[in-house]
C-alpha cells in the first residue's frame, strides 16, 4: 500500500552544536577580478582530463530546417542527442509518440544516462536513455531528480495548479500536499531535491490569508519523506532561500531591523552578512560549495543601480561591479566560475578562480544546465543565434563545435 504523508508535522528545532564554518570560500582566488590573459576562443580538440567523461545533451533537428523558426513546431522530426566526449552514444525520437519532450527542462544527465519526464493527457512518463522507466496519474513538472542506490526520485509540481507538491520513488507516492507550494528553483543538479548527510530533502510552503487581507507563509522541510514543521527565528520578515548544510537547515532571511539587511541562520546559530550603503537586496540565493559548504550570492540595489555581490562563510562581501550582470555562478570543490552577459543578456565572458576570456558572437545559454564546474575545469555548453554556426562546448576557454542542427540543453562530468 502506499504510503501517503499528510503533514504529520513535527516542530523542526534549528539546533546544532558543531562550530559554524568560517573559511572563506571564494575559490583559490579571493580576489575574483579577471586577469589579463584569457583562454583562446580557437577551435582546438582538447581532450578532458584523463578518467574524466564529458557528456553533453542537445535537440537535433533534420538538416536545413529552421529549427529557431519552427514553424513545425509539435510535427518535426526532432531528436535528443547525448554525446561522451564529442561521440554520439545515444538518438532519442520526441512526441507524444515516444513520451519524450524537446523542452530543455524535461531531460537531465545523470550520471551519464539521459532522463526525460513528459506529461500527457493525464498522466507522467519517466524515462532513461529513451525507454520507458515508468508512469503515473496525473500531469506534473518536474522540481526535483535525484537517482539513488538505482531509484529514481522525483519532486513534482502540478502543471495545471501550480501547487500540490509531490515526493515520489520510482513512481510511488512517498508524501503529498495538495496546498504545497515550492520556492525559486536555484539551477543546481537534483533541482529542489536536496542532498545532505544521507538524506534527500526539500522545503516548501502553504500560504494562507489572514482577517487583514495580507498573505502568512508556513514553511515545511521533508526529510526521507518526514514532514516538519519550520519553525523561523525570532524576527525574520522575509526568507530568501532555504538550504542544507552537514545536517544543518540553512535559512537567508530579511529581518525586521530594515534597510538591506541579510541574516542566515544555519542550525542554532546566525550571522549578519554585510550588504554596504544599499537600498535592498535582490536574487538571493544559496550556492553549494561542496563539503557541508556553502556561499550566498544575490544583487544589492542603490537607486536604481543593481551590484552582483558574492558572500563568503564569513559574510564577508565581494561587490562586483555596478550595472554588471552575471548570468550564474559555480563553485565546486574550493573552486569558483561565473558568466557576466552582455547588454541583450548573452553571454559575455567566462572566469574560473580569477582568470577568463571573451565569449564571441551572440549566443545561447539555454540554462543553468549549459554550464558545469568540475573541480578547476569549466564547461559550458552555447548556441549561436547565427544558424550557420555550429553550437560548441567552451572548455576552459577551448572551443570545441558540435555538429548539430539545434541547441545544446546540457554538460555534465563523470569520473
Amino acid at each position: 500500500m502506499k504510503r501517503i504523508i499528510f503533514l504529520g508535522c513535527l516542530a523542526l528545532v534549528l539546533a546544532g552544536c558543531d562550530r559554524w564554518e568560517t573559511r572563506a570560500l571564494l575559490g583559490r582566488s579571493r580576489a575574483l577580478t579577471e586577469s589579463r590573459r584569457g583562454g583562446g576562443n580557437g577551435n582546438e580538440d582538447e581532450e578532458p582530463p584523463t578518467g574524466r567523461a564529458v557528456w553533453l545533451a542537445g535537440v537535433e533537428f533534420p538538416p536545413g530546417y529552421d529549427w529557431q523558426r519552427d514553424t513545425g513546431y509539435g510535427s518535426i522530426d526532432a531528436r535528443l542527442i547525448l554525446m561522451r566526449n564529442g561521440e554520439r552514444v545515444l538518438s532519442v525520437p520526441t512526441g507524444e509518440e515516444f513520451h519524450v519532450s524537446t523542452d530543455p527542462d524535461m531531460h537531465r544527465i545523470l550520471d551519464g544516462h539521459l532522463y526525460t519526464d513528459y506529461a500527457s493527457g493525464d498522466a507522467t512518463w519517466i524515462g532513461c536513455d529513451g525507454k520507458e522507466l515508468f508512469h503515473y496519474p496525473g500531469r506534473e513538472m518536474m522540481a526535483g531528480f535525484r537517482i539513488r542506490d538505482g531509484e529514481v526520485w522525483t519532486l513534482g509540481l502540478d502543471r495545471v495548479t501550480g501547487k500540490g507538491v509531490s515526493l515520489r520513488k520510482n513512481g510511488e507516492l512517498l508524501f503529498y500536499d495538495p496546498q504545497g507550494r515550492l520556492p525559486a528553483g536555484n539551477g543546481q543538479e537534483g533541482g529542489l531535491l536536496l542532498e545532505d548527510e544521507g538524506s534527500l530533502c526539500f522545503f516548501y510552503y502553504q500560504e494562507t490569508r489572514r482577517n487583514s487581507g495580507a498573505w502568512v507563509r508556513s514553511w515545511y522541510r521533508v526529510r526521507d519523506g518526514q514532514a516538519e514543521n519550520l519553525v523561523l527565528p525570532q524576527g525574520v520578515t522575509e526568507v530568501y532561500d532555504l538550504g542544507q548544510s552537514g545536517g544543518k537547515t540553512v535559512i537567508v532571511t530579511r529581518t525586521q531591523t530594515g534597510g538591506a539587511n541579510l541574516v542566515v541562520f544555519r542550525g542554532n546559530e546566525s550571522r549578519s552578512y554585510a550588504t554596504g550603503v544599499a537600498d535592498g537586496v535582490r536574487n538571493v540565493r544559496i550556492l553549494p560549495a561542496g563539503e557541508n559548504r556553502f556561499l550566498v550570492k544575490g544583487e544589492i540595489l542603490t537607486g536604481s543601480q543593481t551590484r552582483p555581490v558574492l558572500w563568503d562563510s564569513e559574510g564577508t562581501p565581494t561587490f562586483f561591479q555596478q550595472g554588471m550582470k552575471i548570468l550564474d555562478f559555480f563553485s565546486d570543490a574550493g573552486h569558483l566560475a561565473y558568466i557576466t552577459a552582455d547588454a541583450q543578456g548573452s553571454p559575455a565572458r567566462w572566469v574560473t578562480d580569477g582568470t577568463g576570456g571573451p565569449i564571441e558572437g551572440r549566443t545561447r545559454y539555454i540554462s543553468s544546465y549549459c554550464a558545469h564546474l568540475d573541480g578547476g575545469s569549466f564547461l559550458l555548453a552555447l548556441t549561436p543565434f547565427d544558424t550557420g554556426q555550429s553550437p560548441f562546448l567552451l572548455q576552459d576557454g577551448q572551443r570545441k563545435d558540435i555538429p548539430l542542427n539545434g541547441y545544446l540543453t546540457y554538460v555534465s562530468s563523470t569520473r
